[in-house]
Protein backbone atom coordinates (compact mmCIF):
# COMPACT_ATOMS: atom_id res chain seq x y z
CA UNK A 1 0.00 0.00 0.00
CA UNK A 2 2.90 2.26 0.98
CA UNK A 3 4.24 1.35 -2.50
CA UNK A 4 1.20 2.55 -4.53
CA UNK A 5 0.33 5.41 -2.41
CA UNK A 6 3.94 7.10 -3.31
CA UNK A 7 3.18 6.37 -6.62
CA UNK A 8 0.00 8.56 -6.77
CA UNK A 9 1.72 11.21 -4.77
CA UNK A 10 4.08 11.18 -7.76
CA UNK A 11 1.14 11.86 -10.63
CA UNK A 12 0.78 15.26 -11.70
CA UNK A 13 -2.99 14.51 -12.92
CA UNK A 14 -5.34 12.17 -13.94
CA UNK A 15 -7.82 11.84 -16.66
CA UNK A 16 -11.05 10.81 -14.86
CA UNK A 17 -13.03 9.88 -18.64
CA UNK A 18 -9.85 7.38 -19.47
CA UNK A 19 -10.03 6.25 -15.30
CA UNK A 20 -13.86 5.28 -15.95
CA UNK A 21 -12.95 4.03 -19.19
CA UNK A 22 -10.37 1.30 -17.54
CA UNK A 23 -12.65 0.72 -14.44
CA UNK A 24 -15.90 -0.20 -16.60
CA UNK A 25 -13.26 -2.65 -19.16
CA UNK A 26 -12.94 -4.45 -15.77
CA UNK A 27 -16.58 -3.73 -14.57
CA UNK A 28 -15.44 -5.15 -10.88
CA UNK A 29 -17.73 -3.09 -8.03
CA UNK A 30 -14.50 -3.34 -5.51
CA UNK A 31 -11.91 -1.40 -7.93
CA UNK A 32 -14.45 1.09 -8.39
CA UNK A 33 -14.83 0.85 -4.38
CA UNK A 34 -11.03 0.79 -3.42
CA UNK A 35 -10.19 3.50 -6.50
CA UNK A 36 -12.49 5.53 -5.25
CA UNK A 37 -11.69 5.74 -1.90
CA UNK A 38 -7.67 6.24 -2.46
CA UNK A 39 -7.86 8.45 -5.35
CA UNK A 40 -10.23 10.85 -3.32
CA UNK A 41 -7.50 11.46 -0.97
CA UNK A 42 -5.39 12.74 -3.86
CA UNK A 43 -8.54 14.77 -5.29
CA UNK A 44 -6.90 17.98 -5.93
CA UNK A 45 -3.29 17.02 -6.99
CA UNK A 46 -4.64 14.63 -9.87
CA UNK A 47 -7.48 16.81 -10.75
CA UNK A 48 -9.98 14.49 -10.70
CA UNK A 49 -14.00 15.91 -10.87
CA UNK A 50 -16.77 15.22 -8.61
CA UNK A 51 -18.41 12.92 -11.22
CA UNK A 52 -16.03 10.68 -11.33
CA UNK A 53 -16.15 9.91 -8.11
CA UNK A 54 -20.54 10.15 -8.47
CA UNK A 55 -20.01 7.21 -10.80
CA UNK A 56 -17.57 5.27 -8.44
CA UNK A 57 -20.00 5.82 -5.99
CA UNK A 58 -22.88 4.48 -7.95
CA UNK A 59 -20.61 1.36 -8.33
CA UNK A 60 -20.17 0.55 -4.43
CA UNK A 61 -21.67 -2.64 -3.47
CA UNK A 62 -23.73 -2.83 0.04
CA UNK A 63 -21.20 -5.20 1.46
CA UNK A 64 -18.31 -4.14 3.42
CA UNK A 65 -14.91 -5.05 2.09
CA UNK A 66 -11.26 -4.24 3.59
CA UNK A 67 -8.96 -2.39 2.16
CA UNK A 68 -6.19 -4.27 1.79
CA UNK A 69 -5.94 -8.04 3.43
CA UNK A 70 -3.26 -7.43 6.32
CA UNK A 71 -5.46 -4.47 7.58
CA UNK A 72 -7.34 -6.52 9.73
CA UNK A 73 -3.92 -6.34 12.27
CA UNK A 74 -4.03 -2.66 11.93
CA UNK A 75 -6.07 0.04 13.53
CA UNK A 76 -8.68 0.64 10.57
CA UNK A 77 -11.87 2.28 10.67
CA UNK A 78 -15.21 1.71 8.34
CA UNK A 79 -15.85 4.24 5.77
CA UNK A 80 -19.32 4.31 5.57
CA UNK A 81 -19.21 6.15 2.26
CA UNK A 82 -16.99 3.85 0.30
CA UNK A 83 -17.77 0.92 2.22
CA UNK A 84 -14.48 0.08 3.28
CA UNK A 85 -12.76 -0.64 6.07
CA UNK A 86 -9.46 1.67 5.71
CA UNK A 87 -6.54 2.68 8.02
CA UNK A 88 -7.44 5.74 10.21
CA UNK A 89 -5.11 7.69 8.09
CA UNK A 90 -4.57 6.30 4.76
CA UNK A 91 -2.01 9.25 4.21
CA UNK A 92 -0.21 8.53 7.05
CA UNK A 93 1.01 5.51 5.63
CA UNK A 94 3.29 7.84 3.90
CA UNK A 95 4.20 10.06 5.88
CA UNK A 96 5.49 7.76 8.86
CA UNK A 97 7.34 6.12 6.26
CA UNK A 98 5.69 2.39 7.81
CA UNK A 99 5.31 -0.26 5.90
CA UNK A 100 1.87 -2.19 5.63
CA UNK A 101 2.72 -5.21 3.99
CA UNK A 102 -0.53 -5.96 1.42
Amino acid sequence: MEELLRCIEMIPYLDDSKLIGYLLSYDKMFLYQKAGYILEHFKDTLKLTDDFFVTCRGKVPKSERYLYRNLLREPHVLNKSWALYVPEDLRAITKKGAYYAE
